[in-house]
C-alpha cells in the first residue's frame, strides 16, 4: 500500500472553557482548520475537543477527545488526525502553550471563552490503494 501525506493548516480555536488545577478539570473548544491532500484543498474545518472526565490535562497527555472529523475526499487515519488536533490545542494551551501559558506553580485556573488566532501546520500520513 502507498501512503499519503495529509496536512492540516490550524487557523484558530474558539475555547469553551479551560479549567486546570481546579480539582474539577475541564476543558472544551473548537478547532478550525483546513485539509491539504496533494495540490487539492478543503477549507473551513472544525471540530470539538474536551478533556476526557477525571482527567488531568497537565500530566495526562492522550487525553483530550476529539469529536469527528474532517470532511474531504481522501485517505483516512484518525489516530494521526487525532495525534495532530491534540498537539496543536496542547501547543496554543498549557505549560508550553503560545496562547495561554500555564505553569506548574499556577493553581485554580479557569479560562472561559476566548477565540485565539494561532496558526500552525502538522502534517501525517494515510495508507491508500494502489
Amino acid at each position: 500500500m502507498a501512503k499519503k501525506t495529509i496536512r492540516l493548516h490550524f487557523t484558530k480555536f474558539e475555547l469553551g472553557v479551560h479549567k486546570v488545577r481546579t480539582g474539577n478539570d475541564e476543558t472544551t473548544a473548537e478547532i478550525f482548520f483546513d485539509v491539504n491532500v496533494g495540490k487539492k484543498i478543503w477549507p473551513l474545518q472544525s471540530v470539538q475537543v474536551k478533556l476526557t472526565p477525571g482527567a488531568d490535562y497537565d500530566k495526562d497527555p492522550g487525553t483530550l477527545e476529539v469529536t469527528g472529523m474532517p470532511k474531504y475526499d481522501g485517505p483516512e487515519n484518525y489516530e494521526g488526525f487525532r495525534d495532530c488536533v491534540e498537539a496543536y490545542f496542547r501547543s496554543c494551551v498549557g505549560e508550553v502553550g503560545s496562547a495561554y501559558r500555564i505553569g506548574p506553580t499556577s493553581h485554580h485556573i479557569s479560562i472561559l471563552g476566548g477565540t485565539v488566532v494561532s496558526p500552525k501546520d502538522c502534517e501525517y500520513e494515510a495508507e491508500i490503494d494502489s
